[in-house]
Parts: C-alpha cells; structure tokens; sequence
C-alpha cells in the first residue's frame, strides 16, 4: 500500500500540540520538585509576580479554591477480602508535601514562554527534607517512611484472580515444580513530541476549547469533568497529530487542569510546552513489576497449575490506569497460550516515592506473557525438558478454542502453535 499521511508531515504541514496558537495566548511554565520527598516549608512568589509581564503563579491553594478533585484513577473492583484500593489525594499542585522528582508545584504564566521560565528561577522555595522509599520492598517494610496518612504501610492493593486451594492441590501432586522471579523493569515514555496543552475559555458559554496529545477522547473528556467538575459538555478536545501515544497519552495530566485554571482566571488562553526532561520526570511511566511465578508439571510435563506472586510499584500517587494494569491485566492472561487447570495469582500494590505509573505498550499483558514463557523456558531447562516440546505438549489446540481459563477468561481465537 501507498503511504499517504508522509508527505504533509515531512513538507512540515504537521499539526502537533506545540503548531497550535491562538490569538491574545499567554504562556505557562512548571515549578517542579527537585527532590523525592520533602515538606514545603516555604513558598514565595512575589519576586516572580513582580517580573515584568508575569500575570499569574498558581498553586495548590488555587486548585484546591477552585474545587479540583484528585486526578482519577479507574480500578472500582474489590481486591482480596472485598478490600477497596486505598487511594490518597492526587493533586492538580502540590499541597504542603512532595513526594516524587518532577511533581508539579506551582504554574508561572506569563506573556512569553522565556518570561515565565525565567520568573519561575524567582520563587522562592524551601524544603524540609523527609526519607523517601523507591522499590516495593521499601515501602513495605516496617518502619518505612509514611507517603500517605491514609495508607498504612503504603500498601495500596492486594488483588487475587483465581482459586488459591486447587492451586495448592496440583502443586501437592506435582512430579516437577520451577518458580523464578521475572523483572518488568520501570521505563519512561518517549513520544515524538514531548507533552503539551493549549486551553481556551469563553466565558458566554463557558466552554474549554483543550488542545493535548491524546489516544481516546471518550477517556479524556470524562477525566476532565471528574477533577474539574465542568460538564463534559462544556468541554471540546482539539488535536491533529499526536506523535505516538502508547498508553502515555490516555490519561489526563496535573498541567491540563492547572490551566484551565489559569485560562478561566486571567480570561486569555494559556499554552505550556513540556521539555523533554520535564516529559521523563513527569509523564507517567510504565510497569515497574516484579513477577515471581511457580509452575507445577507431571511427569510427562502436562501443566497442572500455575501461580504468581506479584509486587507492583505504583508510584507516588498511582496513574489513571496503573493499579487496574497491575491488577487485572496482568491476572486475565496468566494462562498465556496454554491449558492450564488451576491458576492463581496475587498482586500488591505500594506507593513509592517516583512517577506514577500507567499504562504503556500493551499496558501488563506483554509483562504477564514474558513472565509465563520464562518460567515455561526455566522450568524445561530445570526438569530436562525440551523448551519446544514441552510448549507444544500444553498448547490450547484450534478444537478446543473458545476457551476457557481458569481464571474465567474466555479466549475465543487462536492458533498459538503456529
């Protein structure tokens, strides 16, 4: 096939995020936190409001006035027990606390982008430093530091899918048992073009015109109305070339609400750009999973079971879809492409001291698939098995698709053997 999209973006008629501009526009920039964990002890901003053509510095005081909701987060299932995930407030701007490198504190707008990041070197800011925590293992632990009074122990979630005693059963009986440990290791995003945000408010009708790099505009809309409170109605989402989104991009952002805030206060549209620094401290980032499985296997290596204990860190606060990533997702397919009996797996959820995490490129379902073929691999070069027949013994076959797992999951297609 014919490309056809090619010649208009390389003779530079592309149209991202940072191409839109709009008459009487000022321009906004991010103070970020400089460090994992601290109290802001103090906070002043009248050096940056005195600089010429600077006309607003916004904080979490602002958002918290304008009735700003905490930025959502999608799991509404109970986990084990019938427990409810415990979710601290995600702030627009920081309040009183920051708990991760690149949380946004404060916005500096003004006539030009260079006078806004110039007055943002004018605030002056102290900190009282506190210890901070960064694996699962850390926060976990007795005595670790506290991120949030309302989660003891900073465990977020603990998740289950399947049925733990038939599990244990086939595990009983087993001829041969593997268990190896499988790192999904935390990564940024890095679309082509760093994240941005124009926004507009007319105030006859009260309608936000919001220009962002976005993968679904249903997801978007609603996540705008749930923080701000504007009636999605009222809410018209703009964009043309995105650049790559990957999961990064379904989610809406601190910045985006930050100014709609500062466009329905000063009245004149404001746009921020992101650096590409900024987009790798603050975009949410993905997996960060450790993925501990244990396969149980007959003498001939038929499948009898399998099961995970996972650990997730979530991040400082936990992005739009990251628990629901670490939960379902990666609990739906742990089965992978073969006929297993009996499936368990269990999840826990931290909150750490980094950038929250969402989704990003196929959002847990590429973590659980490596994790079950290493442990498929480990467990035939452990036991003397051939890697190739012992995956061509456990198959699902075309004839018994649809399928279902064990877990309640229904595979309606496939042919994974060839």
């Amino acid at each position: 096939m014919i490309r056809r999209e090619d010649l208009r973006l390389i003779t530079g008629h592309g149209r991202y995020t940072a191409d839109w501009n709009v008459p009487g526009q000022l321009h906004a920039a991010i103070l970020r936190a400089d460090r994992a964990h601290a109290e802001i002890a103090k906070f002043d901003a009248s050096r940056a409001l005195s600089a010429p053509g600077v006309r607003a510095v916004l904080t979490g005081d602002d958002a918290r006035a304008a009735g700003f909701k905490s930025l959502p987060n999608v799991v509404n299932y109970p986990g084990k027990g019938g427990q409810e995930l415990r979710k601290p407030m995600h702030p627009v701007l920081a309040m009183g606390r920051v708990r991760f490198v690149g949380e946004p504190v404060a916005m500096i707008i003004a006539e030009t982008a260079a006078i806004a990041e110039d007055a943002r070197e004018l605030i002056d800011i102290e900190y009282r430093d506190l210890p901070a925590v960064v694996s699962f293992e850390d926060a976990v632990r007795d005595g670790a530091p506290q991120l949030h009074t309302n989660v003891p122990g900073n465990l977020a979630f603990e998740y289950e899918s399947g049925d733990e005693q038939a599990v244990a059963a086939a595990f009983a009986r087993a001829r041969y048992t593997s268990k190896v440990t499988a790192e999904s290791q935390r990564l940024v995003g890095n679309a082509l073009e760093p994240r941005s945000c124009l926004v507009q408010f007319d105030a006859a009708s009260g309608r936000y015109t919001i220009h962002c790099p976005l993968q679904g505009v249903g997801t978007m809309r609603n996540q705008l109305t749930a923080v701000s409170g504007v009636d999605k109605d009222k809410i018209v989402l703009a964009t043309q070339d995105v650049g790559g989104s990957f999961g990064v991009r379904g989610a809406a952002y601190p910045e985006y609400f930050a100014l709609m805030l500062a466009a329905r206060k000063l009245g004149r549209p404001v746009k921020w750009v992101g650096s590409r620094s900024e987009s790798f401290t603050s975009d949410f980032q993905g997996r960060g999973l450790s993925l501990t499985g244990e396969l149980a296997l007959d003498a001939e290596g038929k499948i009898l079971a399998i099961r995970f204990d996972d650990r997730a860190n979530i991040g400082a606060y936990g992005g739009a879809f990251g628990s629901f990533i670490a939960t379902r997702n990666i609990s739906i397919t742990a089965s992978g492409t073969y006929r297993i009996p009996a499936i368990y797996v269990r999840t826990r959820l931290a909150y750490t001291n980094t950038t929250p995490v969402s989704a990003y490129r196929g959002a847990g379902r590429p973590d659980i698939a490596y994790a079950v073929e290493r442990l498929i691999d480990y467990a035939a070069h452990e036991h003397g098995f051939d890697p190739i027949e012992l995956r061509r013994k456990n198959f699902i076959k075309p004839k018994d698709l649809p399928y279902k797992t064990a877990n309640a999951v229904t595979y309606d297609s496939g042919h994974f053997e060839a």
